[in-house]
Protein backbone atom coordinates (compact mmCIF):
# COMPACT_ATOMS: atom_id res chain seq x y z
CA UNK A 1 0.00 0.00 0.00
CA UNK A 2 1.43 3.47 -0.81
CA UNK A 3 0.50 6.63 0.67
CA UNK A 4 -0.42 9.63 -1.82
CA UNK A 5 2.54 10.73 -3.96
CA UNK A 6 4.68 8.38 -2.87
CA UNK A 7 4.83 6.00 -6.15
CA UNK A 8 7.66 7.69 -7.42
CA UNK A 9 10.05 7.26 -4.48
CA UNK A 10 9.08 3.66 -4.27
CA UNK A 11 9.89 2.68 -8.02
CA UNK A 12 13.51 4.74 -7.27
CA UNK A 13 14.33 2.52 -3.81
CA UNK A 14 13.28 -0.71 -5.52
CA UNK A 15 15.15 -0.12 -8.51
CA UNK A 16 18.27 0.36 -5.86
CA UNK A 17 17.48 -2.86 -3.90
CA UNK A 18 17.06 -4.64 -7.38
CA UNK A 19 20.63 -3.27 -8.23
CA UNK A 20 22.33 -4.31 -4.95
CA UNK A 21 20.91 -8.13 -5.16
CA UNK A 22 21.39 -8.19 -8.93
CA UNK A 23 25.39 -7.11 -7.95
CA UNK A 24 25.34 -9.68 -5.09
CA UNK A 25 23.43 -12.37 -6.63
CA UNK A 26 24.09 -12.29 -10.45
CA UNK A 27 23.30 -16.10 -11.09
CA UNK A 28 19.75 -15.71 -9.76
CA UNK A 29 18.77 -12.65 -12.71
CA UNK A 30 18.09 -13.73 -16.11
CA UNK A 31 18.94 -9.71 -17.00
CA UNK A 32 21.52 -6.63 -16.17
CA UNK A 33 18.39 -4.46 -15.93
CA UNK A 34 15.22 -3.61 -13.95
CA UNK A 35 11.76 -4.34 -15.22
CA UNK A 36 10.53 -1.61 -17.41
CA UNK A 37 7.57 0.01 -14.91
CA UNK A 38 5.15 0.92 -18.50
CA UNK A 39 3.19 3.55 -16.38
CA UNK A 40 2.50 4.72 -12.59
CA UNK A 41 -0.91 4.31 -11.02
CA UNK A 42 -3.05 7.26 -10.53
CA UNK A 43 -4.88 8.04 -7.73
CA UNK A 44 -7.56 5.64 -6.63
CA UNK A 45 -9.66 5.64 -3.52
CA UNK A 46 -11.54 3.18 -1.42
CA UNK A 47 -13.35 6.02 0.16
CA UNK A 48 -12.97 9.38 -1.88
CA UNK A 49 -12.94 12.48 0.85
CA UNK A 50 -15.74 15.00 -0.14
CA UNK A 51 -15.02 18.17 -2.01
CA UNK A 52 -16.02 21.24 -0.74
CA UNK A 53 -18.98 21.70 -3.27
CA UNK A 54 -20.34 18.26 -2.25
CA UNK A 55 -20.11 19.39 1.57
CA UNK A 56 -22.65 22.62 0.89
CA UNK A 57 -25.44 19.84 0.18
CA UNK A 58 -28.63 21.00 1.33
CA UNK A 59 -29.83 21.65 4.73
CA UNK A 60 -29.49 19.39 7.60
CA UNK A 61 -31.54 21.01 9.98
CA UNK A 62 -33.58 19.21 12.30
CA UNK A 63 -36.43 19.83 14.72
CA UNK A 64 -36.76 16.91 17.64
CA UNK A 65 -40.01 16.28 18.64
CA UNK A 66 -40.69 17.14 22.51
Amino acid sequence: MLGFGLAAAMAKDCSVVMATARSAHPHRFSTNSDPKILALPGTTWINKPLTTTEMKGPSTDVTLAA
